[in-house]
């Protein structure tokens, strides 16, 4: 796995603010219209130009993240995770934790960790205030989260 963010962008339609935007890449021929704002991190999966982006929203008094799984230039995959606003946006960054998992916080109380399979496995779909994703039995993404401490000991 590693960050090809900065070959990546997206395109929106020049007056039209509610347009889908269009993610572009140098990496290859991906050319995918996508909802979301701002691209926070997209990581090469090293699976046949698979790759994970990281949308984020930039909606009035709320923040949503977008997992994006992508290949063969369409979406195969999408988990959203939504949160009331309170404060500054967060920043999303994601770092490796073994091959093929991610580990990231969003918002800064939660610690996420997303392991994608080389192969949809089964699993129960999930069903949460803050998580959303397409209702079915495999999929390769698998989210799990927990709550950090920040607070005096």
């Amino acid at each position: 796995m590693r960050d090809v963010t900065a070959d990546f962008w997206l395109e929106r339609p020049a007056g039209d603010k509610c347009a889908p935007a269009t993610l572009r890449s140098t990496m290859g021929n991906i050319d995918l219209p996508i909802a979301g704002r701002y691209i926070e991190q997209v990581w090469e999966l090293g699976m046949a130009q698979d790759y994970l982006a990281f949308v984020t929203h930039g909606i009035l008094h709320e923040e949503q993240l977008s997992l994006l799984l992508i290949g063969a230039n369409r979406l195969q995959e999408q988990i959203d995770i939504s949160q009331p606003l309170a404060g500054t946006a967060p920043k999303v960054a994601a770092s490796v934790m073994q091959d093929h998992t991610l580990e990231f916080h969003f918002p800064a109380d939660r610690k996420w960790r997303l392991k994608v399979r080389a192969q949809p496995a089964w699993r129960w779909p999930v069903y949460s205030p803050f998580m959303t994703r397409q209702p079915r039995w495999r999929g390769r993404l698998a989210l799990t989260s927990q709550r950090t401490s920040h607070g005096n000991s």
